[in-house]
C-alpha cells in the first residue's frame, strides 16, 4: 500500500493541510494549500484532502476549509465541474475492496465487531468511509490515511497514533 500519487514531500504537505483543517485554522488552510500546490501537489489532491476531512472532523470544518482554499482551488482547476454520480452499490463494492486490502485477514473480524456495536455504523463505515470517500482516485490509500492522522490528534490525548499503513511513505522520505 505504499504507492504514491504525489510528488516527494507531497504527503507531508497534505498532512500539514489536514492539521490546519483539524485545528479549524482558516489562514493555515490557505497557507498549507498554497504551499502544497507550489510544491507540486495537484490541486485535485488538495481538493480531495479537504473533501475527506468531513469524515474525520465533520462538515462544518470541511466547509470552512473549502472557504479558505476556494480561490486557490478555482485558480488551479482543482474543483471538479460535477460531483461523482451517486452509486451506493459501487461505493459499497469499492469500500469492501479497500477495507479488505487495508485490514487483510482481520477484515471479517473488524466488520463482525463493528456490526456488534452498531449494524448501521458498520454499513456506513464501508459505504461512506471506505467506499464513497477513501477509495476516490486523486490520493492513494496510504496518502489518505496519512492525511487522516492530524484529524485524529485531538482525540488521541496529544499523541499521534502509530500509523502502520502510512509508514512506508514516511520511510520513503515523506518527512518534509
Amino acid at each position: 500500500m505504499s504507492e504514491s500519487l504525489l510528488p516527494p514531500g507531497g504527503a507531508a504537505a497534505i498532512a500539514r493541510l489536514s492539521a490546519a483543517i483539524a485545528a479549524n485554522d482558516a489562514p493555515g488552510v490557505t497557507r498549507e494549500a498554497e504551499a502544497a500546490i507550489a510544491g507540486g501537489v495537484p490541486a485535485a489532491a488538495v481538493y480531495e484532502a479537504i473533501l475527506q476531512s468531513y469524515l474525520f472532523v465533520g462538515f462544518p470544518r470541511a466547509i470552512e476549509a473549502f472557504f479558505a482554499a476556494r480561490a486557490l482551488l478555482e485558480h488551479h482547476g482543482g474543483i471538479p465541474a460535477a460531483p461523482e454520480p451517486p452509486s451506493p452499490a459501487e461505493w459499497t463494492a469499492r469500500g469492501e475492496a479497500l477495507c479488505r486490502r487495508i485490514y487483510g485477514r482481520h477484515y471479517e473480524k473488524l466488520v463482525e465487531t463493528m456490526r456488534g456495536f452498531s449494524p448501521d455504523l458498520a454499513a456506513w463505515m464501508i459505504l461512506e468511509g471506505y467506499g464513497k470517500t477513501l477509495s476516490r482516485a486523486a490520493l492513494a490509500p496510504a496518502e489518505r490515511e496519512l492525511a487522516s492522522v492530524p484529524h485524529d490528534e485531538p482525540f488521541q490525548g496529544g499523541k499521534l497514533r502509530q500509523n502502520l499503513h502510512a509508514a512506508p511513505l514516511l520511510a520513503a522520505g515523506e518527512r518534509g
